[in-house]
């Protein structure tokens, strides 16, 4: 069992510098966080959330389901809403780094925060002793939320989470809860 943590940053570039506007391309990134996972000893699923559609997934990973007690909980989606007409200063899936900042399409929300607790899970794995980590990295989410809504109908894969964090950006400072979305009928 492999215990190598990636560099954060080269972590979160090669993130970026996948196209995952409109579900492209999720199942290609899903798989690579699966093989890093995998090496530290987690079991993975990875799951169509629609059918139509092969290469639009979410994945599911778990380090020790048969733990007792809580877990803790890392979420997060990996697909990027589209680039839109206006011109960019650089590539969006060029994933460079300049003066400390990432540069390109979803390296905020939520690329960044996505290699980030893949790195913080492969680093806390090895000194967990039987107590069970949950990562959920879907996809879907920009447009319709429809990895979130088929996620939420497979309680199974989220254990008994005791402390969640999600790599939603919040200008810096960490936030309690999530703004959601409300539908309402007229």
């Amino acid at each position: 069992m492999s215990r190598t943590v990636p560099d954060v940053v080269e972590l979160a570039q090669r993130l970026v510098r996948r196209d995952t506007v409109e579900g492209k391309g999720e199942r290609d990134l899903l798989e690579e966080a699966a093989d890093l996972l995998r090496g530290a000893g987690f079991s993975c699923l990875l799951e169509n959330y629609d059918p139509a559609f092969p290469h639009k997934a979410s994945l599911y990973a778990r380090l020790c389901p048969e733990a007792p007690g809580e877990s803790l909980f890392f979420g997060g989606h990996v697909d990027t809403v589209p680039f839109g007409d206006a011109s960019w200063d650089r590539d969006p899936l060029s994933g460079l780094t300049e003066e400390g900042r990432l540069h390109g399409r979803g390296s905020c929300d939520m690329k960044g925060g996505i290699a980030a607790m893949l790195c913080a899970s492969l680093s806390l794995a090895p000194r967990l002793a039987g107590r069970d980590l949950i990562l959920h990295l879907y996809g879907g989410e920009e447009l319709g939320c429809l990895g979130s809504f088929f996620a939420a109908r497979r309680p199974e894969h989220f254990g008994r989470p005791g402390a969640a964090n999600s790599a939603q950006p919040t200008a810096t400072r960490p936030r309690a809860g999530h703004p959601g979305a409300l539908w309402r009928a007229l």
